[in-house]
């Protein structure tokens, strides 16, 4: 009995070492075995997880960093505006000249109805985002027509609650955006012509 394991065949496992009388090591042994086993099936710790709460790191590599969110928008989505003016790059500044002198006329008359407190200020800074929306979106110009959409949408939503005089300094400030960013648009159009020509090649 007590030499059982030294007469077993070299590749006998241990469940058929542990149906030979007497072998209490093999038997033991079969019964851990499966106690871990049945222990790692119902979410116990596995060796792998012993060992990454031992290292506190995982063997596999780490998630890469995100990617940055995406722009707001172009000053200009040239793609767009070339399909507008049918690839016509004089016509594309003609409209654009055009275009900026135009909006600039509308954010001075929104800031001015602001500062005078008109009573009718915010009916007159909704109409005038309005107008500068469209023109930029017939323009592909992206960023603005999103702040100018913005603050349209923001003038209705006061007006229809009656609280309009009370943000008046937020309007004035929603003005200062919009001045800025028909400027940029200014800033873009003096190279316009070789941008486009070039976006054509």
């Amino acid at each position: 009995g007590t030499n059982c394991l030294k007469l077993a065949p070299p590749r006998r496992g241990l469940r058929a070492l542990a149906a030979d009388e007497g072998c209490t090591r093999a038997r033991d042994s079969c019964r851990a075995a499966e106690r871990a086993a049945m222990k790692r099936s119902d979410g116990g710790e596995s060796p792998r997880d012993a060992k990454q709460a031992k290292t506190g790191a995982a063997d596999t590599p780490s998630a890469p960093a995100p990617a940055p969110p995406p722009a707001a928008g172009a000053v200009v989505n040239i793609a767009d505006l070339l399909e507008i003016v049918d690839d016509d790059v004089d016509f594309a500044v003609e409209l654009l000249g055009e275009g900026l002198g135009e909006m600039a006329g509308h954010v001075d008359k929104m800031r001015e109805g602001v500062t005078a407190a008109a009573d009718d200020w915010c009916t007159r800074f909704k109409h005038g985002a309005h107008s500068i929306k469209g023109v930029a979106g017939n323009l592909g110009l992206e960023r603005l027509q999103r702040t100018a959409g913005r603050a349209e949408t923001w003038a209705r939503e006061k007006i229809a609650d009656g609280a309009a005089d009370a943000d008046a300094a937020a309007a004035r400030e929603t003005c200062d955006r919009l001045g800025a960013l028909v400027d940029e648009v200014k800033a873009w159009n003096e190279t316009a012509r070789e941008t486009l020509t070039a976006f054509q090649k």
